[in-house]
């Protein structure tokens, strides 16, 4: 297990109204690189980031909360510090379609592109977030190809593999994937527990080892960085109220904290609904109408599916949702959807994009 610092680069403010995103803050200036991570032990090794254009586009991947966009924009940073590079531009999806937008309405492309395309790096945070927009995703994809040309290294964040996020075009995805992707996951048990150990001292306190151990390896999968600090700062706080803690006191204190853990990563069947029907391009009331339309159809039943799956809802109270359809009607959806869930990729794509959205994956 190694320790990674974490680098960082003043970001200059926008001129001329470009958007241009802020580098986002890490709870430390380090990430523990433990063995479900150790891929970026090579990543940031020095030869690396010295030669990152020879690897580019960067495409680091992974979860909400897993540290991907602390990474990317660290890696830029060392890029430009071994380089004496300043310009430097880092940027959101979402902004960088926004940006293409106001460009155009203001007829203003040859700025945008000389900005865009004449960066020293660009790192473009949240690739997921240019989905369905395919002009600014051809934009993208032209930028890419400018800055290869000038061997300028390019960094792209998603939250899966550009070839499983729906809405992306090929042209994205194939420059995406020629590259280097590496993958970054949530800590495992063993960095959670370094990790605990370097919260408790930022949040000048001492653990000692049993309390270690039992919160490191109780705590459900998966766990954030994020998670695992406000887990502590909770904790820390039922010590201050109870004064002494006793070892059943710690055990119930831990039980709070994963039950409640567990009803936040618990959906809704509404927040499921909504979530299908804006990947399917319905609306919410289309799947809970009396329309048979097979579009609607397909989408109502992967709901349903979703809904027996991530919820506690009985067949019966799926149905009452979904226009107090009968609980076989529900029963016969759910059986005939995850046949199809196993054959139809674009299905699959939906499925997996709405338990992204809703942080289940």
């Amino acid at each position: 297990m190694k320790t990674l610092s974490l680098d960082r680069l003043p970001v200059r403010k926008a001129v001329g109204g470009m958007l241009q995103s802020e580098s986002p803050r890490a709870l430390v200036d380090v990430f523990i690189v433990g063995p479900e991570n150790n891929a970026l032990n090579g990543l940031f090794a020095t030869d690396t980031v010295q030669g990152l254009a020879d690897y580019s586009p960067v495409y680091l991947y992974g979860p909400n909360g897993c540290g991907k966009s602390t990474l990317a924009y660290s890696l830029a940073a060392r890029y430009c510090r071994l380089h004496a590079q300043s310009d430097s531009l880092f940027i959101t999806g979402g902004d960088f379609a926004r940006a293409y937008a106001a460009a155009i309405h203001a007829d203003d492309m040859d700025r945008f592109r000389l900005r865009f395309r004449g960066a020293g790096i660009l790192v473009v945070d949240g690739l997921h977030e240019l989905a369905t927009k395919e002009a600014a995703q051809t934009e993208l994809s032209m930028t890419i190809d400018a800055l290869e040309h000038r061997r300028v290294p390019v960094i792209v964040t998603g939250t899966s593999l550009p070839t499983t996020i729906r809405g992306i075009r090929p042209s994205i995805v194939s420059r995406c994937i020629r590259g280097l992707s590496v993958k970054i996951d949530y800590p495992g048990c063993t960095t959670r527990r370094k990790l605990l150990q370097l919260f408790s001292k930022v949040l000048e306190t001492r653990l000692d080892e049993q309390e270690l151990d039992r919160l490191s390896n109780q705590l459900p999968e998966p766990t954030s960085a994020v998670e695992l600090y406000s887990v502590l700062v909770n904790w820390l706080h039922q010590e201050r109220v109870e004064r002494s803690i006793t070892p059943e006191a710690i055990q119930h204190t831990l039980g709070q904290i994963i039950q409640a853990k567990r009803l936040l990563a618990t959906p809704t069947v509404s927040e499921i609904a909504k979530r299908v029907a804006k990947e399917c391009r319905l609306k919410l009331s289309d799947l809970r109408g009396v329309t048979r339309r097979s579009q609607i159809v397909r989408a109502r039943s992967l709901a349903m599916f979703l809904a027996r799956k991530w919820t506690d809802h009985s067949y019966q109270q799926v149905g009452v949702y979904f226009g107090n359809r009968d609980h076989t009607t529900v029963l016969h959806a759910c059986r005939k959807m995850e046949i199809e869930l196993r054959d139809d990729i674009d299905l699959s794509r939906i499925a997996e994009e709405v338990a992204r959205q809703l942080n289940l994956k």
